[in-house]
């Protein structure tokens, strides 16, 4: 249901970033983050750690620092706050590493390329999402990524992230419809 709204207008404007977005509840793969930020940092973006949900503050810090990257911490800042933030960094990153549901789809509303960091024994990213947007997976166990980074040069891979989302806000039009006659 988080696509049935139209993609979120966006101004033209270059993507510098790299954005990271882990759940603090779970230990990263340094190992892992180091081969992604240094392929993306190959390509002339900017890694950046984004906090989506408070709790994860403390360990984005430490990996900010560690891999002398930028943060977008939550800090004391208001909820509002906080979101308006995250969906401009979105706005300005060409991908995002996540292992968080909604930071891949405020990331994929704003036109950023999702990747998805799998846990084992965890299929809530490719059950909700792998059906609906291209999306690539990397294993959070994993020493180096599967593959290399989509770095969409000449911009295909954006192209059918927006009309995946498009298909699927035109899927969820008749059912938005029947739920609106239902409570209106």
């Amino acid at each position: 249901m988080a696509f049935g709204q139209a993609l979120e207008a966006i101004a033209p404007r270059e993507r510098r970033y790299f954005a990271i977005s882990l759940r603090g509840d779970r230990v990263a793969n340094v190992p892992l983050l180091q081969r992604v930020i240094d392929e993306a940092r190959s390509a002339s973006l900017e890694p950046i750690f984004v906090t989506q949900v408070r709790r994860d503050d403390p360990q984005h810090r430490d990996l900010a620092a560690r891999f002398d990257a930028e943060i977008c911490e939550w800090g004391d800042r208001s909820h509002s706050e906080q979101l308006e933030r995250v969906s401009n960094v979105y706005a300005a990153s060409h991908s995002v590493l996540s292992d968080r549901l909604h930071a891949l789809i405020f990331a994929v509303r704003r036109s950023a390329l999702p990747i998805g960091l799998l846990h084992p024994n965890s299929d809530k990213l490719t059950s909700t999402l792998e059906d609906v947007i291209p999306i690539t997976f990397l294993d959070s166990d994993a020493s180096t990524p599967s593959a290399a980074l989509d770095l969409d040069e000449d911009g295909s891979a954006r192209a059918a992230l927006e009309s995946a989302v498009q298909r699927a806000q035109g899927e969820l039009d008749s059912v938005r419809s029947s739920v609106l006659r239902l409570v209106s």
